[in-house]
């Protein structure tokens, strides 16, 4: 850092010591590292090449995650502040689309570090993985609803809508029905509706995060 003092301007610096080991690296990411698809929300799996950085002389026993969303100019994101330096990490993809990519992996209390080669996809994931939903008419004008969700993940709850005389479907008919999960896990949930006059069809969403 230079300061901006007129005729006497100075740095300010420090002192370290590097030590390199010609017997470790080079430390490598190696999936994601290339142009693939990845849908926030779901698990997946980064690996790097851990090359000898977890014993001795460089005993890095931990590293940590983070995502860039802009090419590899910063990193806000962290997805793992620290986990084992074992070369595998199962993760949650963060819930933020871009064409831009990439996964930095550091060590955890050392300098060196590796990013993707390349960036990847991120698209945006759903906050419901929806496993069915049903209609049956159970009176004469009136339906009983059901539906499973094999995960749920910030789900605020859901909405059902309508058409009739396969119209388009109009806004929500019922915008509380609750969550089936504050997180995750499988769960069910039923409502009845009444129906008009004609043909119906019945959409499930989900209205939105917590």
């Amino acid at each position: 850092m230079r300061d901006n003092f007129t005729g006497a301007g100075c740095t300010k610096e420090d002192n370290m010591v590097l030590t390199v080991s010609g017997a470790a690296g080079p430390f490598e990411v190696t999936v994601p590292n290339a142009p693939l698809h990845w849908t926030g929300n779901t698990n997946q799996t980064v690996t790097w090449n851990v090359a000898g950085s977890a014993g001795a002389p460089v005993n890095c026993a931990n590293v940590k995650i983070s995502l860039s969303i802009d090419g590899g100019w910063t990193y806000p994101t962290v997805i793992l502040a620290t986990t084992g330096n074992d070369g595998t990490q199962n993760i949650t993809v963060p819930n933020t689309p871009s064409n831009n990519c990439r996964i930095k992996i550091q060590g955890v209390g050392n300098v060196f570090y590796d990013i993707s080669n390349q960036d990847f996809f991120i698209t945006a994931g759903l906050p419901v993985e929806l496993l069915e939903f049903n209609a049956r008419l159970k009176k004469k004008n009136r339906a009983l609803l059901t539906w499973a969700t094999a995960s749920e993940k910030d789900n605020k709850g859901f909405e059902i809508q309508q058409a009739t005389n396969h119209q388009i479907h109009q806004s929500p008919i019922h915008s509380s029905m609750p969550s089936l999960s504050s997180n995750r896990g499988t769960g069910f949930g039923a409502g009845w509706r009444e129906l008009g006059v004609g043909s119906s069809s019945m959409a499930l969403g989900s209205s939105g995060g917590r």
